[in-house]
């Protein structure tokens, strides 16, 4: 009986929600946010509708995610937005449901129930996650082989192609709308020489960029005790900024490093750090060269023209023709013990092919200085509202 109860108490909430949608004159938006690093980027996107009065939105947390968590903590003050449980998300019916990754709630980000978008939180780079392409592959595709989206944004026509390939259906799917953190990064380039300033880095100095992916397979897990030991030598010639991902600071088990920490200590040592909840564009804009393994961010580097030098990455972590793949195969590549690194820095800064590095930079982000127009476009239209007049 207590089973039929619940039953039938879900089944008329359901329907009150059902109907509460029919009337309601405010359009619902639901934010999945799976990390601290994903609201970051989604606070940026509802930045650029949260004064319309016809929207309201609310964040979902992952499952089993305990809200009182420093990740929890962390992704409602990015957002500042109401949360939602689990059960209350799937029983209202959203206008809209957006996410950065694809998420464990699969049954609230499914296009056959209501609207989804997916807003990536970076650039999809051809970077594989478990052998496959995170942003595009089956990942995104429910246990029928179909797209679980309404729309997918991205950057660049080419990795519109390259999801087609993947799966036809995204050609109804895939919309190339630019990059918000990219046209953020562009307009800080006429500002380069104060913002080197603020950062202490002295006219005339070489400023390398040390980026990194998470995981296993990232730099600082693979070879970044030789970064640190060799670039130590050279900090009469170069000014190293080293970067961690934010996942590269969550706690490990005892006996664990966790690089986070192990990066930030190096200010001691005299190297720039950039903290992970400090935004990445502004040393984007002040460095000159790249030392980088297959992370997406390091395309907002080529972007800017910056040449790279990579360490050692497998070829089967990057999929073939990709962006990240062809950036490294631009690029010097140092040795395992980064004994040459002072040798590949060099070779980049003076020799690095700059036409093949623009061609690649217009493949990256096919409308630069667009993304604020074309999202809201796409948005309001999944939405059906009209653009409010600016």
């Amino acid at each position: 009986m207590r089973n039929v109860a619940l039953s039938l108490a879900s089944g008329f909430a359901r329907w009150v929600c059902r109907t509460e949608h029919r009337f309601r004159t405010r359009k619902h938006i639901l934010f999945v946010c799976d990390s601290a690093l994903a609201a970051e980027y989604m606070a940026e996107f509802w930045g650029l509708f949260g004064g319309d009065q016809r929207l309201r939105a609310w964040t979902l947390l992952p499952p089993r995610m305990d809200p009182a968590c420093a990740e929890a903590q962390a992704i409602q003050r990015a957002l500042r937005l109401p949360c939602t449980s689990a059960r209350a998300a799937r029983l209202r019916q959203w206008d809209l449901v957006c996410s950065t990754y694809h998420t464990e709630h699969e049954d609230i980000v499914d296009r056959r129930r209501q609207p989804t978008l997916l807003v990536p939180h970076g650039i999809e780079s051809g970077k594989k996650v478990k052998g496959v392409v995170s942003t595009f592959g089956p990942l995104a595709w429910d246990s029928s082989g179909h797209v679980r989206y309404t729309r997918v944004f991205d950057a660049s026509a080419l990795n519109r192609g390259l999801a087609i390939q993947l799966n036809p259906e995204y050609r109804d799917i895939v919309a190339v709308v630019g990059n918000l953190r990219d046209d953020a990064m562009l307009r800080m380039c006429e500002r380069r020489e104060q913002i080197r300033a603020g950062m202490g880095i002295k006219a005339g100095e070489k400023v390398v960029f040390v980026l990194s992916t998470w995981g296993p397979a990232c730099l600082w897990q693979t070879v970044g005790d030789a970064v640190l030991a060799q670039s130590r030598k050279l900090l009469d010639e170069f000014r190293f900024i080293l970067n961690a991902h934010p996942h590269e600071y969550r706690p490990k088990p005892p006996g664990e490093r966790v690089w986070g920490e192990v990066v930030r200590a190096q200010r001691q040592h005299a190297y720039l750090v950039r903290e992970p909840d400090a935004d990445w564009a502004p040393y984007m804009v002040a460095c000159d060269v790249l030392l980088t393994d297959h992370t997406s961010l390091a395309l907002h580097g080529a972007l800017l023209g910056r040449p790279a030098v990579y360490v050692p990455v497998s070829d089967e972590l990057l999929e073939p023709g990709s962006l990240v793949w062809q950036y490294r195969h631009l690029s010097p590549v140092v040795r395992l013990d980064c004994s040459d690194l002072r040798e590949r820095l060099t070779e980049a800064l003076a020799s690095y092919p700059l036409e093949p590095l623009q061609r690649l930079s217009r493949e990256i982000n096919s409308c630069p200085g667009q993304a604020s127009d074309l999202v809201r476009h796409e948005v309001y239209q999944l939405l059906g509202l009209a653009q409010p007049l600016s």
